[in-house]
């Protein structure tokens, strides 16, 4: 009994780890609340141990305009804290021509994402996209014919809401393209209400997997919780909505602000090295270079004090999220000569207090002098001696890079020490 009751523990330990909490709020019409969509969500993500704490304003029948300007939908806003703000427009708006809805719609859904940033930098506006009807747009259909079918409707809808996520630097859930691939695949399965507009309960177990899939960023395959569908049928959705989902998050720009750490190394010389970040979405880098001193920036240079093995970790952020990378640095103190193309090159003394002598049989043309931060510190160009003084008095103390080029523009780089 003991044995089982630690295999227990261990288990729930092991699926808890990986738990998540969201707090998401819907701004939407009756498309979100039938069935009520954020209930099934929450459901369906208590089914793997992440929770969901939801907040919605969705009246029937509610546009883009209606919520850029709704009292109610701007009070849940302002709250903050949220970690998506999901926005859905009235069911036929965005499938009509684009010029329509690039006056109609696009506008009231740029003001609704920035107050949303307004009132919380850290939100992520996320676009509900939607289903097309049943057999199409009957009532405007001959007004626009392309919206007379269903997959044309789908079509525009798709459109707009990925034109909409574009412009306003946001991510789409698109639970209107799980429901073509549900509706293609599973044909006898009804997703329609008998107003074939609104969804039925399988409708919304589409929406709930395809919204578990783009919040969470994990497949909803293996889901225990079913609502009032068979097993195989919320099986089949599961699969859909993790397949269209997960395996093209860049064409629903999930993930599109996240900071994802990333840097490279050069070795400038046995012991000193060049740091250079490629973090994409970042404001700030810190660096931790394991002998005990740290350093910031983009571009850093670090001189370890003896050889041995460091693991350097990289913190990048933006202010609302972080991402740390490690890597193993190797410090020798075997020389490393960059470039031979300059021959004859004399500097002295180095270590230095107040200025060098760069000697070189060859002409000169630049000099390059940066501090272990990557800032350049000193810039000549067009040297016209062979025997050139640099003036390191204004200099505080530490280690520099030096480059030099000729007239080719072969470039070298030494290392010098600025003070004992």
């Amino acid at each position: 009994m003991n044995k089982l009751i630690v295999l227990l523990l261990f288990v729930l330990i092991v699926v808890g780890s990986n738990a998540q909490s969201k707090n998401v709020l819907f701004l939407g019409n009756s498309y979100t609340y039938v069935n009520n969509l954020p209930n099934t969500l929450e459901l369906l993500a208590n089914s793997f141990g992440d929770s969901l704490t939801h907040d919605q304003n969705t009246p029937g029948g509610q546009n883009m305009q209606g919520h850029s300007t709704n009292a109610t939908s701007l009070g849940k806003i302002a709250v903050g804290g949220w970690d998506f703000v999901a926005i859905q427009s009235q069911s036929q708006e965005p499938s009509f021509s684009p010029s329509q809805v690039a006056t109609d719609v696009y506008p009231y859904a740029a003001i609704i994402c920035d107050s949303i940033r307004a009132a919380d930098q850290c939100v992520e506006p996320l676009f509900f996209m939607t289903w097309g009807r049943k057999n199409g747009d009957a009532s405007n259909c001959p007004f626009y014919p392309p919206i007379c079918t269903y997959d044309g409707m789908q079509n525009r809808l798709r459109e707009s809401y990925l034109e909409m996520a574009h412009d306003n630097d946001a991510s789409v859930s698109p639970v209107g393209a799980v429901w073509k691939q549900v509706r293609d695949s599973l044909p006898a399965l009804e997703l329609y209400s008998p107003d074939e507009s609104h969804p039925s309960v399988a409708g919304t177990y589409v929406a709930a997997c395809t919204f578990y899939a783009a919040i969470w960023r994990k497949s909803p395959i293996g889901s225990s919780y079913l609502s009032t569908l068979s097993a195989a049928d919320a099986r089949a959705i599961q699969v859909l909505a993790e397949r269209v989902v997960l395996d093209s998050i860049s064409t629903w720009r999930i993930g599109h602000n996240d900071v994802v750490a990333d840097w490279s190394i050069s070795q400038l010389s046995g012991l000193t090295f060049e740091l250079v970040s490629s973090t994409n979405n970042s404001t700030s880098i810190s660096w931790d270079f394991g002998d005990g001193n740290i350093g910031t920036g983009d571009t850093v240079l670090h001189s370890y004090l003896s050889a041995g093995v460091f693991q350097v970790q990289m913190i990048a952020s933006n202010g609302c999220m972080s991402d740390t990378l490690v890597q193993t640095v190797n410090a020798i103190t075997t020389s490393v000569q960059i470039d031979n193309s300059l021959t004859e090159l004399n500097i002295y003394p180095n270590p230095s207090g107040n200025q060098i002598t760069i000697q070189s049989q060859e002409q000169l043309h630049d000099l390059f002098l940066y501090n272990q931060n990557g800032k350049l510190v000193r810039h000549i160009t067009n040297i016209q001696s062979n025997n050139t003084i640099l003036d390191l008095s204004f200099l505080p103390k530490g280690i520099y890079v030096l480059k030099l080029s000729n007239n080719n523009t072969e470039m070298i780089e030494r290392i010098i020490k600025v003070g004992d």
